[in-house]
């Protein structure tokens, strides 16, 4: 008798509606509108393998696309000139097929081209994972270490794969969006995929045989093979395509966005110790979600053989205000227990860095952890697979935007920032565009 008056008193003060959790009813069941079939069997080779070059894929209206991947091939270096062994005194760091994406763009359609940069896509893929364990497995994918000749020899280890993250898609299984629909649209999806030079990323250094010059010649100048992959979804009757079903002529359709990722915002720190100020420019008309913010020690992005592009550095602390509003603020590294309890997992990830040892002429692997910050002005949302919700952020523009950081070193930084945004793509007439 208590138990049922107490259940009476809690049920009376709460708002709600009644939820059925003993029998199937229509609130807690579902069943698909369009039956659909989905296959991944469209895979393109990219016409350019070389690297510093771009290759363009158009991928023609045909059924919805979700998940989009580059699967990629190096070549075997060659044998150094002075009698060193093929690979030795060359290295790559865990998820280098990442780390060459210098931008990717995309138009839908006749929608707008957009940029996004290599570094923000991957701090993107990593920070929409559902958890620890799928995030550090994406980065691993994205190419394993490679320290030795050993490593170099293994076409295995030369494999990589990556997730191409464009506004429509997300690598989150529990909270991916809704497929974009290309049934509704006249003209093909375009999608450029822009690769540094091998020397970007490479780790380089003179071996007891070959000289550092001779070490660099000896690396691949192309990949092997590159190729990228589509995830459909088909309708099993084509007449229920919203292009037969509706008039897009006279009326639009609304494909909500997860987010929107401005073309990432870069500046350069000196050496110094304590907070430096950024002043961060570069936002456009439109509601923002929140910002990525991450950095690196300069010398990792220049020094051949010290390379470590993705070994992003702690934050120590980090201030940011809006025309002189401080909306974020953290001291002593607290920022990644504020991002913890923010987000599904840590804004860091589990990766490795590469050190050289003359002793052995390889590279020592030792265990590290990349990281970054994330800075939201919108409430969380949390919706599952297909679904949506809009949670306003703030509205930027042309305010100033003041960050002051500190990452607890005295050494040249660059620092990134990737601006997300609240956005929808309408689609009409056979063509489509964003709304912000």
């Amino acid at each position: 008798m208590q138990q049922l008056l107490s259940e009476s008193v809690q049920a009376s003060v709460r708002p709600h509606d009644c939820f059925d959790t003993y029998y199937a009813d229509p609130k807690n069941s579902k069943v698909q509108c369009f039956p659909a079939v989905v296959e991944n069997r469209f895979v393109t080779g990219l016409p350019s393998l070389d690297f510093n070059s771009t290759a363009t894929v158009t991928f023609n209206p045909d059924g919805a696309i979700s998940d989009i991947i580059v699967s990629a091939v190096l070549n075997a270096p060659s044998v150094p000139s002075g009698g060193a062994s093929a690979g030795e005194g060359l290295g790559l760091t865990r998820g280098w097929l990442y780390q060459l994406v210098d931008r990717i763009s995309v138009r839908y359609a006749g929608s707008s081209l957009y940029f996004f940069g290599g570094e923000q896509e991957l701090i993107e893929c990593m920070s929409e994972c559902e958890d620890s364990v799928k995030r550090d497995q994406l980065l691993q994918l994205g190419g394993a270490e490679l320290a030795s000749p050993a490593d170099w020899a293994s076409e295995n280890l030369r494999s990589a794969s990556i997730y191409i993250k464009l506004p429509h898609n997300s690598p989150s299984a529990q909270e991916k969006p809704i497929s974009f629909p290309t049934d509704v649209l006249s003209a093909p999806v375009q999608i450029q995929v822009t690769w540094k030079p091998l020397s970007a990323v490479l780790l380089a250094n003179a071996t007891t045989g070959a000289s550092l010059a001779a070490v660099v010649a000896s690396a691949p100048t192309r990949f092997a093979s590159a190729q990228m992959q589509f995830k459909q979804a088909h309708l099993q009757d084509r007449s229920d395509s919203a292009a037969m079903t509706q008039d897009l002529s006279t009326k639009a359709l609304s494909i909500p966005l997860k987010n929107f990722m401005q073309t990432q915002f870069v500046a350069g720190l000196p050496a110094q110790a304590g907070p430096q100020q950024i002043n961060l420019t570069g936002f456009r008309s439109g509601s923002v979600q929140g910002i990525f913010i991450w950095g690196i020690p300069s010398a990792t992005l220049t020094s051949a053989g010290a390379k470590q592009p993705a070994l992003y550095s702690p934050i120590k602390s980090a201030q940011l205000s809006v025309n002189g509003l401080v909306y974020f603020t953290s001291q002593g590294y607290s920022s990644q227990l504020l991002d913890l309890v923010e987000r599904k997992t840590a804004t860091a990830a589990s990766t490795t860095s590469l050190e050289w040892s003359s002793g052995n002429q390889t590279y020592t692997v030792a265990p590290a952890s990349s990281s970054w910050l994330w800075i939201p002005f919108a409430q969380g949302v949390e919706v599952l697979r297909d679904e949506s919700m809009l949670s306003n952020g703030l509205g930027i523009a042309n305010s100033v935007v003041n960050l002051s950081i500190d990452f607890g070193t005295n050494v040249a930084m660059t620092v990134y920032a990737s601006y997300l945004y609240n956005c929808t793509i309408l689609a009409s007439g056979g063509s489509c565009d964003y709304v912000f």
